[in-house]
């Protein structure tokens, strides 16, 4: 990577499939996948979206193969559940759509694309034992155990996240 760059997602190519990328600002569009070539060794890169002040940079990218729904989520925890197929899919070099308008002073910090999927019948509880009835004497005793070690502080940030993240031309990687 050249200085000040930074990869943005790595994903696995899913023959017939699409790139959703989606900007700082919340600008998105998804592109098949068939629209790239190929990158052989000391490739530098595709262009895959066209950075602009109104776009910001490029936040984050996922292969869309066989999700519906594209949750965003912002930097100061925002969040957006959004059909995928309200988002038009554009040229590879283009701005994209407004998928997402972060408040003032926020930003998109990832998305994730979820198929659908179904939610399993709640289980229903036993009903408690009455007071003539003792507890069983297999039921597992609750336990609270403290914290004895305090985690360790987090790195500071690169200085390529610092200064805005990937190329400011809108290439994923070099």
């Amino acid at each position: 990577l050249a200085e000040g760059d930074k990869v943005v997602s790595m994903d696995i190519v899913i023959p017939d499939s699409k790139l959703l990328v989606i900007s700082k600002n919340g600008y998105g569009k998804l592109t098949y996948l068939k629209n790239y070539k190929t990158q052989g060794r000391g490739g530098l890169g595709i262009k895959t979206m066209s950075v602009t002040k109104r776009t910001g940079p490029v936040a984050a990218a996922e292969v869309i193969a066989d999700s519906d729904e594209v949750y965003v989520v912002s930097e100061k925890a925002q969040v957006i559940r959004t059909s995928l197929s309200e988002i038009r899919s554009t040229g590879r070099a283009t701005q994209g759509v407004r998928i997402f308008n972060p408040n003032e002073g926020d930003a998109v910090a990832s998305i994730s694309c979820v198929g659908e999927f179904e939610v399993p019948p709640a289980k229903t509880m036993p009903s408690s034992p009455t007071p003539s009835s003792p507890a069983p004497s297999d039921a597992p005793e609750a336990k609270v155990v403290p914290q004895t070690e305090a985690l360790p502080p987090s790195p500071p940030p690169s200085d390529a996240a610092r200064n805005g993240g990937p190329h400011s031309d809108g290439r994923l990687f070099e």
